[in-house]
Formats: structure tokens, C-alpha cells, sequence
């Protein structure tokens, strides 16, 4: 998906894209709800699959972008051994809906 981009570009789209969550901003979320049904229950360890609740790994456009992003920083970058402050890894479902529903209940 972000093959030929540069480490520069993939950074700024993966910035981009988090702090739309950050901001609170609801872009690609359902019913622009960080604390909706679906991603409370995404923090729970079972199959995505099962009840979905409008949003799913299959169906968010921002975690699919995220995801891969995050892969392509992490395998082309390394960048976890910097220890960037901004830095977060979107390795799942789990872990996206836990960065969405802490940034929307603060």
C-alpha cells in the first residue's frame, strides 16, 4: 500500500492519521464515537469477527492504513529503538482500540 514512499512520507501519513484519533477528530470512526460499542469491545480478547458492532480490523480504513504503516516503520525504520515519544504501535485490533478509547476518554 505505501511502497514507494520515502521514510519521511510514510512518517508524516502515519502522524497524520494518529492524530486525527488523538484530536478527537471521530474521521473513520463509527458515528465519530472513540468510546463506541465496537471499539470497547475490540479491548477484549476474543475473535473480532464475532460481533463487529459497525467497525472492524476488516472494515476501519485508519487501522488498516496504521497497521501497515506501523509494519513498514518498524521493518524498514527500526523504529522502536529510538524511543520516539509519538511513536505507537498498531500491531492489532486490540491495540488500536485501546489508543482510541484512551484518547477519547481523556
Amino acid at each position: 500500500m505505501f511502497e514507494n514512499l520515502s521514510n519521511t512520507q510514510v512518517e508524516l501519513i502515519y502522524l497524520g492519521l494518529k492524530s486525527l484519533i488523538e484530536t478527537k477528530s471521530g474521521h473513520g470512526l463509527v458515528n465519530g464515537d472513540g468510546c463506541h460499542l465496537a471499539y470497547l469491545s475490540g479491548l477484549k480478547e476474543r475473535d473480532e469477527k464475532d460481533h463487529d458492532f459497525g467497525d472492524s480490523p476488516d472494515k476501519n480504513a485508519i487501522y488498516k492504513m496504521l497497521y501497515e504503516l506501523s509494519n513498514k516503520l518498524k521493518k524498514e525504520r527500526d523504529i522502536e529503538s529510538f524511543r520516539f515519544e509519538w511513536w505507537y504501535d498498531f500491531k492489532d485490533w486490540k491495540t488500536f482500540c485501546a489508543f482510541v478509547v484512551q484518547n477519547y476518554q481523556k
